[in-house]
C-alpha cells in the first residue's frame, strides 16, 4: 500500500489510515456519527488514532494534534521538545510534526491492531477460517436461493408479508 497525501481546498494533510492503519486502530471522530455528512474526499480529515490517554488527529500539512486527557498526560506532552504549541490544562491539546509521533504515542498509549502470529494463523485456517477478503468462504450458493415472496402479490395489511 502506498501512502497518499490528499489535497483538500489546497491543504495537504496526512492520511492516518494509510500511514498508521497497520499498527494502530484508526477510527472516525464521534464514532463516525458525522461521517456521511461529509463528501468522500473530506472524510480522511475525520480520522483519529484513539489512545488510552487521548487521541491524535490531522491538522494540516505535516502537522498533527494530540489531545491528552488528564493532567498527568497533558503535563508530560507539554514537556516534549517536539511540541509546537499547546493549550488547556486538564484536557491538553498540542500540535507537533508527524516525524515525532512515536514520542507522543508513547505517552498517550494508542490502541494497537490485533496481530495474528503465523502459528495461530495456521491453526485458524485448519479450523476453516479464510483470509480477510477471500470470497471463496461462502458456504451456500446464492444463485440456488429462491424467494418465497410472490412479486405480483401486493404488500400491505392483508398480505402474508405485512410489516408490523
Amino acid at each position: 500500500m502506498t501512502e497518499s497525501n490528499y489535497y483538500i481546498e489546497s491543504n495537504y494533510y496526512i492520511n492516518l489510515q494509510e500511514r498508521f492503519g497497520r499498527r494502530y486502530r484508526i477510527g472516525f471522530e464521534i464514532k463516525g456519527a458525522t461521517r456521511y455528512q461529509w463528501p468522500e474526499a473530506d472524510r480522511p480529515w475525520l480520522l483519529e488514532i484513539r489512545c488510552r490517554h487521548g487521541m491524535v488527529y490531522p491538522v494540516g500539512g505535516n502537522m498533527l494534534a494530540a489531545v491528552g486527557m488528564g493532567s498527568r498526560a497533558g503535563t508530560t506532552l507539554r514537556a516534549l521538545p517536539c511540541i509546537r504549541s499547546s493549550r488547556g490544562d486538564v484536557e491538553t491539546v498540542v500540535t507537533f510534526n508527524v516525524d515525532h509521533i512515536e514520542a507522543v504515542l508513547a505517552i498517550l498509549k494508542p490502541y494497537r491492531r490485533r496481530q495474528v502470529s503465523d502459528s495461530e494463523r495456521a491453526r485458524l485456517r485448519s479450523l476453516g477460517f479464510k483470509r480477510q477478503g477471500d470470497e471463496s468462504h461462502c458456504e451456500s450458493d446464492p444463485s440456488g436461493l429462491e424467494s418465497t415472496i410472490d412479486p405480483s402479490e401486493p404488500i400491505g395489511e392483508g398480505s402474508s408479508h405485512a410489516v408490523r
